[in-house]
């Protein structure tokens, strides 16, 4: 594929991707994530992870502390120079960032890691694309290893709830877009029938899968009452929703 209109969009977002994308969502994806972190937890340490299509380092704030080395790759540049900012001002100084194509990167590194997170990247690859960067993230890992995937995946008949689509109008999300004129990106949630199977054709044996609707906060910094209203409604409309996460392992 052709990734040259992405990786311009992305170096154009990259200094306010975190305000605009990233900040309205945090209540809800750390919910989401947080299962999957304590599994793995219960697994670490590790001696390497990759996280893969980094970004400005979201995964690699949540996930850092369980890996001895940690290795973020992603092919913008401007995403990249977000993440090294973040990973300095966390005090992470044993993650090291690497500029270029993924599946280039992995192709250079197999038996490499024992945790691959790979979040927000899969839907925009082809079918074809998708199950070659599958296979190569289970190369690019030793016996037993972990893979954490999250992506927007889809069903025949999903409608968001009213509940959600009424708090969710009046949200940061709601108020708040992109500054940059760059035309977006070829990308499109996948069916998650074809994900799943293209999961285990790779080699992978999922032990714990999430669902989950996009909420975002109303404030910066939710207070409790917030929180526990985000939390309501992810427990009300548990185990539906188009964000699909899944822990597997190396089969």
């Amino acid at each position: 594929m052709d990734f040259s209109k992405d990786i311009r969009f992305h170096d154009a977002i990259a200094d306010e991707y975190d305000a605009v994308v990233l900040a309205p969502r945090e209540a809800a994806t750390a919910r989401l994530f947080a299962p999957l972190l304590r599994r793995l937890a219960a697994h670490a340490p590790f001696e390497q992870m990759l996280d893969l299509g980094c970004g400005t380092g979201h995964m690699i704030r949540r996930a850092a502390p369980l890996a001895a080395r940690v290795t973020g790759v992603d092919h913008s540049a401007g995403m990249l120079a977000s993440a090294q900012r973040m990973a300095a001002a966390h005090g992470l100084a044993h993650v090291r960032f690497e500029h270029g194509d993924l599946a280039t990167y992995l192709a250079a590194r197999p038996d490499h890691a024992d945790l691959v997170t790979a979040v927000g990247v899969l839907h925009h690859l082809d079918e074809a694309d998708l199950e070659r960067v599958l296979a190569a993230i289970h190369r690019s890992l030793r016996p037993g290893g972990w893979v954490l995937l999250a992506e927007p995946a889809i069903e025949d008949g999903m409608a968001e709830p009213a509940a959600i689509t009424r708090w969710n109008q009046a949200s940061l999300a709601a108020r708040r877009s992109h500054a940059t004129a760059e035309e977006d990106p070829d990308e499109a949630p996948l069916p998650l029938a074809r994900l799943q199977v293209a999961i285990a054709r790779a080699g992978f044996a999922p032990v714990l899968q999430r669902r989950g609707w996009e909420i975002y906060n109303h404030s910066e910094q939710p207070g409790l009452v917030e929180r526990l209203r985000i939390a309501w409604l992810q427990w009300r409309h548990r185990d539906t929703g188009f964000i699909y996460a899944c822990l597997a392992r190396k089969a």
